[in-house]
């Protein structure tokens, strides 16, 4: 095992390209190879997923870059494929399938190594058919971000990366001092659900709602002013034409119109140049959309450098303002509200669509978007 590791560093591969093997080839890899070679060519990996920790392993080599197409497919284009079973992926984009797997008693090596050399090839086919190669350089070029992070679309990472670059590059200033204020908030609202199989039910998607709500608000790490606050209110907030005060626990977070506000620029330059260039480039185009979805993501990521609690609750207290007064309109409207989160609606026809939009839901669902849209 350790000359078959000699042997790939001494081949200096640009990349290393597999698929879930982190968590299983790497780690028999690791297993395998002798104390001295395993230190020196595994690094582990800490996932912390849904309350557990797992620990995989990924190949150090030097001017190596690792990709698990299985962990970008996964955060990336996860509503592509019914399952990212390897077999499922590979026959949605109609190459050859994978062998059945052979008995692992020992009886047959021949087919073993024929089985795992076909897998390193269809995994091969894969990574030029997905063009992952092209949308991880796009990230990395952009965000100015490593690969590691970029596929692992560690999204606080990536975003706070790009916001640095833009920010050094234009000559603001960014505050890189670590933040003394580490609280647990609170996330998104997610509606009372109506149990039940229902029928003709509408989506009602809002647009970036994150990014809506920063620019709304001015809300940056930059423009945050914080001050001690005794008098209850959590979750509430007030606002008028010089700022927006959010009620946080035993805190106020205060947020000027006209400060400073480095994510705003930011936002500004993505939204921008993605509208110039989502015609002719929309790879790049969907790499600028990442980037801009994120910065939420770079605000309210612990291990961050733009980490920012007050920032990050406040956004959840005004996304969940806005999904209460969603859910009220909609109401008043005549419509019924099955399901719902921070940036989507799920309602249902009432009499008042059959009686005065005709049966159709879609045309009732705007009319309540337009009385929405008058007081927001």
């Amino acid at each position: 095992m350790d000359a078959i590791l000699c042997n790939a560093i001494a081949h200096v591969p640009v990349w290393l390209v597999g698929y879930n093997c982190y968590a299983f080839n790497n780690t028999c890899l690791a297993f395998h190879s002798g104390n001295i070679m395993g230190h020196a060519v595994f690094k582990k990996l800490t996932f912390n997923t849904n309350g557990w920790s797992r620990t995989d392993f990924m190949l150090n080599l030097p001017n190596t870059y690792n990709v698990d197409m299985y962990l970008y497919l996964d955060k990336s284009r996860q509503s592509t494929y019914e399952n990212l079973a390897l077999d499922t992926v590979v026959h949605y984009h109609r190459l050859d399938g994978k062998d059945d797997f052979p008995k692992f008693d020992g009886s047959d090596m021949d087919r073993l190594m024929t089985y795992n050399v076909k897998n390193c090839v269809i995994t091969l086919a894969l990574w030029n058919a997905t063009n992952i190669e092209a949308e991880v350089y796009s990230l990395c070029t952009l965000s100015g971000c490593t690969p590691v992070d970029t596929y692992r679309m560690i999204t606080g990472t990536i975003a706070a990366c790009a916001i640095s670059t833009y920010s050094i590059s234009s000559g603001s200033l960014v505050d890189w001092s670590a933040c003394k204020l580490l609280e647990i908030f609170k996330g998104s609202v997610v509606m009372r659900s109506v149990q039940g199989l229902h029928h003709g039910v509408a989506v009602a998607d809002y647009s970036s709602m994150y990014p809506s709500i920063i620019v709304v608000c001015r809300i940056s790490p930059d423009n945050v002013h914080v001050k001690p606050h005794s008098g209850g209110m959590s979750g509430a907030l007030s606002w008028d034409t010089h700022s927006t005060v959010v009620y946080l626990n035993g805190m106020t977070a205060t947020f000027n119109m006209d400060g400073n506000a480095y994510t705003l620029d930011v936002l500004d330059f993505l939204v921008k140049e993605r509208t110039a260039m989502r015609s002719c480039q929309p790879l790049y185009s969907m790499v600028l959309k990442v980037l801009a979805n994120s910065i939420y993501s770079a605000i309210g990521y612990v291990n961050s450098h733009l980490y920012s609690p007050a920032c990050a609750t406040s956004m959840t207290v005004v996304g969940r303002w806005l999904g209460l007064i969603v859910e009220l309109v909609f109401v008043m409207c005549s419509l019924e509200v099955v399901a719902g989160d921070i940036d989507s609606c799920f309602v249902k026809a009432t009499t008042t669509t059959v009686t005065h939009y005709n049966y159709d839901l879609n045309v009732h669902v705007a009319a309540a978007l337009r009385v929405l849209h008058g007081i927001l």
